[in-house]
């Protein structure tokens, strides 16, 4: 299980990076990630991606993840 790599968080313009945050990890993270979900695929194990929604307005947004950002 994949769960929610998206651009918010790895990618560079994502809120990460907008907020300051150092991103030169992330490229080495989704290469290993990358290479796992290939490694997988090719044993025959089905690779399942979990993608997190968020509300309008911010309604879904927890006040722990408004103090983290």
């Amino acid at each position: 299980v994949v769960i929610d790599p998206q651009n918010d968080f790895c990618a560079e313009g994502g809120i990460f990076a907008r907020s300051g945050k150092d991103m030169r990890a992330f490229s080495a993270a989704i290469a290993a990630c990358a290479r796992l979900v290939d490694g997988a695929r090719a044993a025959g194990v089905r690779v399942i991606f979990i993608q997190n929604q968020k509300l309008p307005d911010g309604r879904s947004t927890s006040p722990a993840w408004l103090r983290f950002m």
